[in-house]
Protein backbone atom coordinates (compact mmCIF):
# COMPACT_ATOMS: atom_id res chain seq x y z
CA UNK A 1 0.00 0.00 0.00
CA UNK A 2 1.75 3.42 -1.07
CA UNK A 3 2.20 6.18 1.15
CA UNK A 4 -0.78 8.82 1.49
CA UNK A 5 1.18 12.08 2.10
CA UNK A 6 -1.08 15.57 3.09
CA UNK A 7 0.88 19.17 1.57
CA UNK A 8 0.77 22.30 2.31
CA UNK A 9 2.74 25.31 -0.76
CA UNK A 10 3.36 28.65 0.36
CA UNK A 11 4.64 30.67 -3.16
CA UNK A 12 4.44 34.19 -3.59
CA UNK A 13 4.80 33.73 -7.25
CA UNK A 14 1.08 33.07 -8.45
CA UNK A 15 2.23 30.91 -11.78
CA UNK A 16 4.42 29.05 -9.68
CA UNK A 17 2.06 28.51 -7.18
CA UNK A 18 -0.84 27.42 -9.62
CA UNK A 19 2.01 25.18 -11.47
CA UNK A 20 3.12 23.42 -8.34
CA UNK A 21 -0.44 22.86 -6.76
CA UNK A 22 -2.05 21.71 -10.04
CA UNK A 23 0.50 19.09 -10.57
CA UNK A 24 0.40 17.30 -7.23
CA UNK A 25 -3.21 17.48 -7.01
CA UNK A 26 -3.08 14.80 -10.08
CA UNK A 27 -0.99 12.65 -8.10
CA UNK A 28 -2.37 9.46 -6.50
CA UNK A 29 -1.54 9.79 -2.60
CA UNK A 30 -0.63 13.07 -2.50
CA UNK A 31 -2.74 15.42 -1.09
CA UNK A 32 -2.81 19.22 -1.08
CA UNK A 33 -4.53 20.30 2.04
CA UNK A 34 -3.65 24.21 0.98
CA UNK A 35 -2.07 26.59 -0.97
CA UNK A 36 -0.85 30.12 -0.34
CA UNK A 37 0.82 33.09 -1.23
CA UNK A 38 0.46 34.98 1.82
CA UNK A 39 3.47 34.35 4.48
CA UNK A 40 0.89 34.89 7.80
CA UNK A 41 -1.61 32.57 6.01
CA UNK A 42 1.04 30.05 5.70
CA UNK A 43 1.36 29.61 9.82
CA UNK A 44 -2.22 29.81 10.31
CA UNK A 45 -2.96 27.06 7.17
CA UNK A 46 0.37 24.80 9.26
CA UNK A 47 -1.53 25.04 12.48
CA UNK A 48 -4.94 23.99 11.14
CA UNK A 49 -4.12 20.98 8.97
CA UNK A 50 -1.23 19.50 10.35
CA UNK A 51 0.19 18.61 6.38
CA UNK A 52 3.25 16.06 6.25
CA UNK A 53 4.83 18.52 4.23
CA UNK A 54 5.52 21.74 3.76
CA UNK A 55 6.49 23.26 0.26
CA UNK A 56 7.36 26.88 1.07
CA UNK A 57 9.62 29.66 -0.24
CA UNK A 58 7.55 32.40 1.93
CA UNK A 59 8.93 34.44 4.89
CA UNK A 60 7.39 38.20 6.56
CA UNK A 61 8.51 41.15 5.27
CA UNK A 62 11.45 42.22 7.25
CA UNK A 63 12.32 38.15 7.54
CA UNK A 64 14.60 35.68 6.05
CA UNK A 65 13.89 32.71 4.82
CA UNK A 66 15.78 31.12 7.37
CA UNK A 67 13.90 32.75 9.90
CA UNK A 68 10.84 31.31 8.42
CA UNK A 69 11.96 27.79 8.33
CA UNK A 70 13.12 28.50 12.11
CA UNK A 71 9.70 29.15 12.34
CA UNK A 72 7.64 26.31 11.11
CA UNK A 73 10.26 23.71 12.62
CA UNK A 74 9.68 25.36 16.49
CA UNK A 75 6.15 25.13 15.87
CA UNK A 76 6.44 21.53 15.25
CA UNK A 77 3.37 21.42 12.84
CA UNK A 78 4.92 18.77 9.79
CA UNK A 79 7.31 15.97 9.63
CA UNK A 80 10.04 17.83 6.97
CA UNK A 81 9.68 21.14 5.24
CA UNK A 82 11.23 21.73 1.83
CA UNK A 83 12.29 25.03 1.11
CA UNK A 84 11.10 25.90 -2.52
CA UNK A 85 13.54 27.84 -5.40
CA UNK A 86 16.87 28.84 -2.79
CA UNK A 87 19.37 31.23 -4.60
CA UNK A 88 22.33 31.80 -2.80
CA UNK A 89 24.80 29.51 -1.11
CA UNK A 90 24.46 31.78 2.06
CA UNK A 91 20.77 31.52 1.86
CA UNK A 92 21.03 27.31 1.18
CA UNK A 93 22.97 27.26 4.29
CA UNK A 94 21.15 29.43 6.29
CA UNK A 95 18.05 27.25 5.90
CA UNK A 96 19.98 23.81 6.33
CA UNK A 97 20.71 25.38 9.45
CA UNK A 98 17.40 26.01 10.52
CA UNK A 99 16.32 22.79 9.95
CA UNK A 100 15.15 22.43 6.61
CA UNK A 101 14.72 18.90 5.30
CA UNK A 102 15.23 19.72 1.99
CA UNK A 103 15.53 21.90 -1.34
CA UNK A 104 13.45 22.27 -4.76
CA UNK A 105 13.02 24.38 -7.65
CA UNK A 106 10.14 25.36 -9.11
CA UNK A 107 10.73 23.52 -12.36
CA UNK A 108 11.84 20.57 -10.90
CA UNK A 109 11.12 17.49 -12.55
CA UNK A 110 7.79 15.86 -10.98
CA UNK A 111 9.13 12.66 -10.66
CA UNK A 112 11.73 14.49 -8.46
CA UNK A 113 9.53 16.80 -6.84
CA UNK A 114 7.78 13.69 -5.37
CA UNK A 115 10.51 11.74 -4.71
CA UNK A 116 11.77 14.73 -2.53
CA UNK A 117 8.07 14.88 -0.94
CA UNK A 118 8.03 11.27 -0.07
CA UNK A 119 11.64 11.35 1.34
CA UNK A 120 10.80 14.36 3.46
CA UNK A 121 7.36 13.00 4.97
CA UNK A 122 9.18 9.67 5.78
CA UNK A 123 11.28 11.59 8.40
CA UNK A 124 14.17 12.05 6.01
CA UNK A 125 16.55 14.54 4.05
CA UNK A 126 16.24 15.56 0.60
CA UNK A 127 19.81 16.87 -0.01
CA UNK A 128 20.55 16.83 -3.97
CA UNK A 129 21.36 19.22 -6.69
CA UNK A 130 23.05 22.21 -6.36
CA UNK A 131 21.53 22.11 -2.81
CA UNK A 132 23.13 18.74 -1.78
CA UNK A 133 26.24 20.01 -2.98
CA UNK A 134 26.51 23.35 -1.01
CA UNK A 135 25.32 21.32 1.75
CA UNK A 136 28.16 18.89 1.13
CA UNK A 137 31.12 21.67 0.46
CA UNK A 138 29.41 23.40 3.86
CA UNK A 139 30.24 19.76 5.51
CA UNK A 140 33.49 19.89 4.27
CA UNK A 141 34.42 23.47 4.80
CA UNK A 142 35.65 23.52 1.46
CA UNK A 143 36.22 27.14 0.91
CA UNK A 144 36.43 26.89 -3.20
CA UNK A 145 33.28 25.69 -3.03
CA UNK A 146 31.64 28.66 -0.67
CA UNK A 147 31.88 30.99 -3.06
CA UNK A 148 29.93 29.76 -5.59
CA UNK A 149 26.08 29.93 -6.29
CA UNK A 150 23.52 27.77 -6.40
CA UNK A 151 22.90 28.61 -10.02
CA UNK A 152 26.67 27.96 -10.54
CA UNK A 153 26.22 24.57 -9.23
CA UNK A 154 23.31 23.34 -11.45
CA UNK A 155 25.45 24.79 -14.73
CA UNK A 156 28.42 23.00 -13.81
CA UNK A 157 26.93 19.89 -13.45
CA UNK A 158 24.96 19.69 -16.98
CA UNK A 159 27.79 20.88 -18.49
CA UNK A 160 29.34 17.73 -16.85
CA UNK A 161 26.92 15.93 -18.80
CA UNK A 162 28.06 17.27 -21.92
CA UNK A 163 25.09 20.12 -22.38
CA UNK A 164 26.41 22.94 -24.54
CA UNK A 165 25.95 26.21 -23.95
CA UNK A 166 22.12 26.87 -25.82
CA UNK A 167 21.15 23.42 -24.01
CA UNK A 168 22.21 24.66 -20.31
CA UNK A 169 20.32 28.23 -21.59
CA UNK A 170 17.11 25.81 -22.26
CA UNK A 171 17.03 23.68 -19.08
CA UNK A 172 17.97 26.45 -16.86
CA UNK A 173 15.09 29.08 -18.36
CA UNK A 174 17.89 31.62 -19.08
CA UNK A 175 19.34 33.49 -22.11
CA UNK A 176 22.79 31.59 -23.50
CA UNK A 177 24.22 35.44 -22.59
CA UNK A 178 23.24 34.72 -19.12
CA UNK A 179 24.89 31.55 -19.16
CA UNK A 180 28.17 32.87 -20.34
CA UNK A 181 28.53 35.64 -18.16
CA UNK A 182 27.53 32.93 -15.22
CA UNK A 183 30.30 30.77 -16.21
CA UNK A 184 32.91 33.41 -16.95
CA UNK A 185 32.44 34.55 -13.65
CA UNK A 186 32.56 31.17 -11.60
CA UNK A 187 35.50 30.21 -13.26
CA UNK A 188 36.80 33.52 -12.25
CA UNK A 189 36.10 33.07 -8.75
CA UNK A 190 37.43 29.38 -8.64
CA UNK A 191 40.54 30.75 -10.64
CA UNK A 192 39.72 27.87 -13.60
CA UNK A 193 40.09 27.78 -17.39
CA UNK A 194 37.28 26.56 -19.10
CA UNK A 195 38.95 23.18 -19.79
CA UNK A 196 39.76 22.78 -16.03
CA UNK A 197 35.73 22.90 -15.12
CA UNK A 198 34.72 19.55 -15.59
CA UNK A 199 37.53 17.97 -13.74
CA UNK A 200 37.44 20.11 -10.68
CA UNK A 201 33.38 19.30 -10.60
CA UNK A 202 34.28 15.45 -10.58
CA UNK A 203 36.80 15.98 -7.81
CA UNK A 204 34.40 17.54 -5.68
CA UNK A 205 31.47 15.58 -6.22
CA UNK A 206 29.59 18.78 -8.34
CA UNK A 207 28.82 16.60 -11.37
CA UNK A 208 25.05 15.75 -10.39
CA UNK A 209 22.40 17.84 -11.09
Amino acid sequence: MQQHVTVLIGEENQYTLQGITSFLQQQQNIEVVAYTSCPAQLINLAVEHKPQVIISSLHPPGATLAKACTQIKDMNVCTGLLVLNPIRTAQVEACFNAGAAGFVQPAEDGDKLIAAIKTVANGDNWYTGAAGAIITAMAKGKGLLARLLAIDLKLIALQCQGYNIRQIAEACHISTGTVTNYRRRFQARLGLRPHQVVAFAIEHGLNLV
